[in-house]
């Protein structure tokens, strides 16, 4: 009996931690193992280490500024300090739902990048109000809508900024900490030979200043190649990730972005004493086994996000449909900021309220 009951507990307390056993973590990469998201958190890195002087390099450009006068939206152009001679556009329109879709892409760029997950998320394009009407100030486009007329939407000017406020207080804001980059389609750089200059004759090949380094940092890593494994991805369109940081000043809980094996109110990736060191992976995955308690990509990659206080809440459904990693952390144990990193793709971004 004692030899009975002995094997059905082995046996029970096999099943118990097998599933965890199971798990081949070195199948999946964490995000110092691929280069867009090591990249991603660089950058964020680097904001906090200047928080002080610490400015995002992209702005609209308000002579570029063309409202609908049929509906409610605009189109801008938006430049970057970085890059100047790189285009953007952005197109910005408020729903007759009320939710407001924020669109950034390349224009004219060496490549096009890819655009058309919303056309395989949605069931249809969303209908654009005909009441709701946008103003142009000194600083900022903005439009004042909702039942109550309290809710306020406005894009900055300098430095790009956009803002959902609800009674004047701030419920979502895209790019305050600075983070938004959308790196452009470019040449691979040729390695010119460096000749030492005690060599007779030797021609001297100045070393090039890199002025983007203060937020691109000093190396292009993983631009053109990286390695994972045994396995060896070239990459011959070179560097197109999207990163940008989206902050819920009002709120200290968000939920979603499934399917994660986590508690419902999102743990911290970033911070002080974050509950994981890496941020929470959409990537499309079919797996049996996993580790419970882990922001590691499940069944499923869905890029929407609700933030909850106990005065309202709010949510942002961002439409790309490449590998995503996303970062949480709280200012404040009353907000939340997140930084979502894609791999490629445009800014598509539907802000509820």
């Amino acid at each position: 009996m004692k030899v009975l009951i002995s094997s059905f507990a082995a046996t029970l307390l096999l099943s118990l931690i097998s599933p965890s056993l199971a798990v081949k973590s070195h199948d999946f990469k964490t995000c110092s193992q691929s280069g867009f998201c090591r990249r991603g958190r660089a950058l964020a890195q680097r904001a906090q280490a200047s928080s002080d002087t610490w400015r995002s390099p992209y702005s609209l450009d308000p002579s570029t500024v063309a409202i609908s006068p049929k509906e409610a939206s605009f189109t801008a152009g938006v430049k970057s300090a970085l890059y100047p001679e790189i285009k953007f556009g952005l197109d910005v329109r408020v729903q007759d739902d009320g939710v407001v879709r924020v669109r950034m892409d390349e224009i004219d760029g060496l490549r096009k990048r890819y655009d058309e997950a919303a056309s395989w998320a949605l069931n249809a394009e969303p209908v654009v109000s005909p009441s709701i009407k946008w103003t142009v100030g000194k600083k900022d486009v903005r439009a004042t809508y909702g039942d109550k007329k309290d809710i306020e939407f406005a894009v900055e000017f300098e430095p790009l900024r956009i803002v959902l406020r609800r009674g004047g207080k701030e419920q979502v804001v895209v790019n305050g900490q600075g983070l938004l980059h959308m790196e452009h389609f470019r040449t691979k750089k040729t390695q010119e030979k460096q000749v030492e200059s005690g060599e007779e004759g030797a021609d001297q090949v100045p070393l090039e200043v890199n002025a983007c380094a203060w937020f691109e940092g000093e190396e292009e890593d993983a631009y053109w190649e990286e390695t994972f494994s045994s396995w060896t991805d070239s990459k011959p369109k070179g560097p197109e990730s999207l990163s940008v940081d989206i902050t819920f000043p009002s709120h200290g809980h968000v939920y979603g972005i499934p399917q994660h094996a986590t508690s419902l109110s999102l743990p911290t990736t970033v911070g002080d004493s974050p509950t994981y060191s890496d941020p929470y992976r959409l990537y499309n995955t079919d797996v049996f086994e996993y580790i419970a308690s882990s922001p590691m990509s499940l069944y499923g990659s869905i890029p929407l996000m609700h933030a909850h206080s106990a005065d309202s809440t709010v949510g942002v459904f961002h439409v790309v449909g490449s590998e995503t990693w996303i970062d949480v952390g709280h200012a404040s144990p009353r907000s939340t900021q997140t930084h979502w990193i894609s791999e490629s793709g445009i800014l598509d971004l539907f802000i509820t309220d």
